[in-house]
């Protein structure tokens, strides 16, 4: 439901009840829902954020990029490497 909300806000139809029943219909087909992020768009809002390319963010991006950037409400509070800022 929450995917399919956000595919409403993102696309906004003309027709919000035509797209959401065209929308189903593709989950009964395919058996996934549509992505708005997939690996490539992480692997860009990474990239923003480790522009020298160390290969890590620091916690405190880590929390930005998930609370502000990506919308992620339940966040992991101990990832691995918390402990080094990486």
């Amino acid at each position: 439901v929450e995917n399919l909300t956000s595919m409403l806000l993102f696309h906004k139809p003309e027709n919000p009840r035509e797209f959401v029943v065209e929308q189903l219909e593709q989950l009964k087909i395919y058996g996934s829902g549509p992505e708005l992020f997939n690996s490539s768009n992480v692997t860009a809002v990474l990239r923003i954020l480790d522009p020298m390319n160390k290969q890590y963010i620091t916690f405190a991006q880590y929390k930005h990029a998930a609370l502000t950037m990506l919308g992620i409400k339940d966040i992991n509070e101990c990832p691995e490497g918390v402990n080094e800022d990486r």
